[in-house]
């Protein structure tokens, strides 16, 4: 199988990061996506913690991808299959 070496600083703040997605903390996932120099250090926390949580909630409900694309479409106004977002 394929086999990567990930420094251990980086497996820490990807173990939070995880931790920090399954409990919904998105102000403590902009800080690990911050620190794995996903985010920029100068990232905007007020507009990216709303987008974060508009985007992520749906997928950690679980219940697969068909779900997670009924709660999307639900969220943005679309459950009649439209394309038309009401939002």
């Amino acid at each position: 199988g394929l086999m990567a070496s990930i420094d251990p600083l980086d497996r820490d703040n990807m173990i939070s990061a995880v931790i920090h997605l399954a409990n919904k903390d998105y102000a403590s996932l902009v800080d690990d996506f911050i620190n794995l120099n996903i985010l920029p250090a100068d990232s905007d926390r007020a507009a990216i913690i709303p987008l974060m949580d508009k985007a992520l909630t749906p997928y950690v409900k679980g219940g697969g991808a068909k779900k997670y694309e009924e709660e999307l479409l639900k969220l943005y106004g679309m459950e009649d299959g439209s394309m038309q977002s009401k939002v």
